[in-house]
This record gives C-alpha cells, sequence and structure tokens, in this order.
C-alpha cells in the first residue's frame, strides 16, 4: 500500500493509480500528478515527524523526539498506545494508530 500527505497535513491511502482512500470514502485522482507535488511513501510511518507513547492506565504521555521506532515497537506494553503524528499549524496531531500486531492504522 501507499500513502501521501498533503501541505494540510491530511494523510490518504493510495488504493490504486485512481483513487485515494479518505474518512472510508474513494477519491478520483490523477496519481502521477500527485507524486509530482506530494511524497508519496510505503508506510505510514515515513509520513509521521513524531511518535508519540500514551499509558492508557495512568494516561501519561511520552513524545519521541529522535527516537527510533524500532525501540518504541520492542518495548510496546499491553497498556500503552503509540501514535504517529504530524506537526501543522494547529501543534501537533495524531493521524495513525499502532495496534497490537505492531501495524499502523489510519485515524
Amino acid at each position: 500500500m501507499k500513502y501521501i500527505r498533503t501541505k494540510d497535513g491530511a494523510i490518504y491511502e493510495i488504493v490504486d493509480d485512481k483513487y485515494l482512500i479518505f474518512d472510508g470514502n474513494k477519491i478520483p485522482v490523477d496519481i502521477n500528478k500527485l507524486e509530482k507535488e506530494y511524497k508519496v511513501v510505503d508506510t505510514i510511518e515515513k509520513l509521521c515527524d513524531e511518535f508519540v507513547v500514551v499509558d492508557v492506565n495512568s494516561h501519561w504521555t511520552y513524545q519521541t523526539i529522535n527516537y527510533e521506532l524500532k525501540t518504541l515497537k520492542e518495548s510496546f506494553v499491553n497498556n500503552e498506545t503509540i501514535y504517529g503524528a504530524i506537526w501543522t499549524n494547529k501543534g501537533l496531531i495524531y493521524v495513525a494508530k499502532m495496534n497490537k500486531k505492531g501495524k499502523w492504522e489510519l485515524l
């Protein structure tokens, strides 16, 4: 699967060479034009600026600055959630969440 991130911070999943998915809706696009204007990557994590770890029991939050995602995955425990986040003009916004299997899901 491929993903793009627009200038306003939205992340879209590229379904095929003609459609994007956003909020469950298929949006027709010209993928060649998008690839010239935006960054197209194979994984969601490559689009994230930061990773944030939240302990759901204590609501403890740790923002990872220049921290390796591999290390976070290895230390991931049942009561913690890892979010992928991007910086926008409105601040840091969560765009993805890692599930218990270690796979990213768009929010």
